[in-house]
């Protein structure tokens, strides 16, 4: 029987399976790599190293090491079956188990299943009252509470349940002076008279353990979330999903074309203080067609892809790098992963853009208020997340989502954690990387195999490039899909969008009739277009 062992007697008893298993699970362990087995026993209790693991643990896991605390582990070994006994009205025997052997594998505790302990540390990075208990008093342990709570009256029994909800802190003015129960006048004097209540100060009362878990009855620990909260999702067909992607990853293409080129003629001023300025902000957009909040996102991915860079001459500006001519004579499915695979990994959040610093001023693009180095992290857990499901599987809701990577790892994130979700619904349904509320086909590929199978994954979803237009009896034209890359003529007439929509002559006048915009010109308006030396002849001629 190991019971007593040390956390260092522990660790050398284990096998090359189990400390690979430690090693990978707390990679910080092995660096540099430990002398021995009291040098990693040490590591794995100090407060900055368990606070780091216990990010990766999901709800039910965390919970289950704060009932190992309500029973004083880390001061003495405590059997699973104990800890099994605060879940009885939520959580199986085997699911607690469980949980204590995830904790082992990160030597969070340790010992067997009769005997088992926590690393002092345990207790620094859980919650300062864990389980939403108090702490416990010598003369209430062992005793049987029932009774004595059965008998006291409606405004007591308040007080007490209110205490045994989140927090066992109690901020009274009756907490000054402790008083015999004969002089007792409030709820609260009569329960600390009682010893039902502990008095921490002179304006503050604690709930001691035993008091709150008998307040709770059958639910020690208070309500557990043991599952994960589940998504509700809408069945949708893959290749509408695939092509609705695809038709916005070919506006993206386009849009980063149309900025590469006007920064490649009209580079755009560096800031003093770095970053890009409003003026340059709302001129992209005028220039892209485009809102400022796109007009952002473009400048942030345009950098983070290395297509444009500060010249760091002696008036710097935004111009575009060697990379770009790459780029542009790319394919558009090989661009377009080019640009998925930078906002992957770009380790800022342009939707900060626009919002107030500290200092309550406007954060801009390319400044250093949007540098998250855990960006990219939470970016993947999303995306990684909705892949789970079954292709064509939508999930409308992004605070689902959320709610769900709380679950699984409520100690990360920070406070910007379910924007950051909501946010990357946004950004990936821009950019192509998901349509309708589920991830394409190519998204999938760029998360397990790289941009290279990505792009063949985008490729086929997309439309088969034109090298023609179709113009009808009345002028009016329209492109059915893509321009080839030989294509499209320099008509001035006709927009290079990346959409298919009807498009029209210089000087035609519009017609819509309750869908989209169907363009339509005089007979003249193709002669015209040659006329004035604007390119070639329209294809109606």
């Amino acid at each position: 029987m190991m019971a007593g062992l040390s956390l260092a007697d522990w660790l050398r008893a284990l096998d090359d399976d189990a400390l690979v298993a430690l090693l990978r699970a707390r990679p910080d362990l092995a660096t540099p790599p430990p002398a021995d087995s009291t040098v990693l026993a040490t590591r794995a209790g100090i407060r900055a190293s368990v606070a780091r693991t216990c990010e990766d643990l999901d709800t039910f896991t965390l919970t289950v090491l704060e009932a190992l605390l309500v029973l004083d582990a880390d001061s003495a070994p405590v059997s699973v079956r104990e800890v099994a006994r605060l879940f009885a009205a939520d959580a199986t025997l085997t699911r607690v188990t469980g949980a204590v052997r995830a904790l082992r594998t990160r030597a969070i505790v340790w010992g067997p299943d009769d005997a088992v302990s926590a690393v002092p540390a345990a207790r620094e990075v859980a919650p300062q009252h864990p389980g939403g208990l108090g702490r416990s008093l010598p003369h209430l342990a062992g005793k049987d509470l029932t009774e004595v709570l059965s008998g006291l009256d409606e405004p007591e029994r308040r007080l007490l349940t209110a205490l045994a909800g989140d927090s066992p802190i109690g901020l009274t003015k009756d907490a000054a002076v402790v008083v015999p129960l004969d002089r007792a006048r409030t709820p609260t004097q009569r329960l600390l008279a009682m010893g039902l209540l502990a008095r921490r100060d002179n304006e503050t009362v604690e709930l001691p353990r035993e008091v709150g878990m008998a307040v709770r009855g059958r639910r020690p620990l208070g309500t557990v979330q043991v599952k994960e909260p589940e998504l509700t999702t809408i069945r949708r067909d893959p290749s509408v999903v695939d092509t609705t992607a695809a038709g916005e990853a070919l506006e993206l293409v386009r849009h980063v074309e149309g900025l590469l080129r006007l920064w490649s003629h009209e580079p755009a001023p560096v800031l003093r203080s770095g970053g890009l300025g409003v003026r340059e902000v709302r001129r992209i957009g005028k220039t892209l067609d485009v809102d400022d909040t796109r007009a952002g996102l473009l400048v942030e991915l345009v950098v983070g892809a290395g297509l444009a860079a500060d010249s760091e001459g002696m008036e710097p500006e935004w111009v575009p790098t060697t990379l770009a001519d790459g780029w542009l004579v790319s394919a558009p499915e090989q661009r377009w992963a080019t640009l998925a695979a930078a906002w992957l990994e770009l380790p800022r959040l342009p939707a900060l853009i626009g919002t107030r610093d500290e200092r309550d001023k406007a954060i801009g693009p390319l400044t250093d208020e949007l540098r998250r180095p855990l960006a990219p992290r939470e970016r993947r857990r999303v995306l990684e997340t909705l892949s789970e499901l079954p292709p064509g599987s939508s999930v409308p809701n992004a605070d689902q989502v959320a709610a769900l990577l709380a679950w699984r790892a409520p100690r990360r994130g920070g406070r910007l954690r379910d924007d950051v979700v909501r946010w990357t619904y946004t950004e990936a349904a821009a950019l192509g990387v998901m349509a309708l509320g589920a991830v394409s086909s190519a998204t999938r590929s760029l998360l397990a195999e790289g941009p290279a199978m990505a792009a063949k994954r985008m490729a086929d979803a997309m439309p088969e490039p034109l090298d023609h237009v179709l113009v009808q009896a009345d002028l009016t034209g329209s492109r059915p899909g893509r321009w080839s890359r030989c294509w499209p003529p320099t008509w001035p007439w006709w927009p290079t969008s990346s959409r298919p929509a009807a498009r029209r002559c210089t000087g035609s006048a519009r017609r819509r009739s309750g869908g989209p915009s169907t363009p339509a010109g005089p007979p003249t308006s193709c002669t015209n277009c040659s006329a004035a030396g604007r390119g070639r002849r329209c294809p109606s001629r």
